[in-house]
């Protein structure tokens, strides 16, 4: 098993915080140096996190059950394309930090 010390892991979360907050993540006008910004398929990534973030919000663990699953991910506007788990994680992000970036409510 992995053991971290609360110093070490503490640490960690500040390197992480001062990272993060010195590069520009595709905003507009910003004096940040330039950062990874955004790809193409980001959009339609978000778009699909955000449907399976409320899908698992409308339906919590039954989203697992066949006929919910046939019902979410058989839905014409999901793309099978690429695995959920991913697209979950940015669609819970979004719906989490999307109150404190300007324009992002229109995503």
């Amino acid at each position: 098993m992995f053991r971290c010390s609360p110093i070490l892991a503490g640490l960690s979360f500040v390197a992480f915080m001062l990272a993060a907050s010195m590069v520009n993540h595709g905003l507009v006008n910003s004096t940040l140096p330039v950062g990874p910004g955004l790809t193409l398929d980001e959009s339609f990534n978000i778009d699909q996190g955000v449907y399976l973030a409320d899908a698992f919000a409308q339906h919590g663990p039954l989203l697992f059950t066949p006929d919910v699953a046939r019902e979410v991910f058989g839905a014409p506007r999901y793309l099978p394309d690429h695995p959920p788990l991913g697209r979950f994680v940015l669609g819970v992000s979004h719906s989490l930090t999307s109150a404190f970036i300007a324009g992002s409510e229109e995503t």
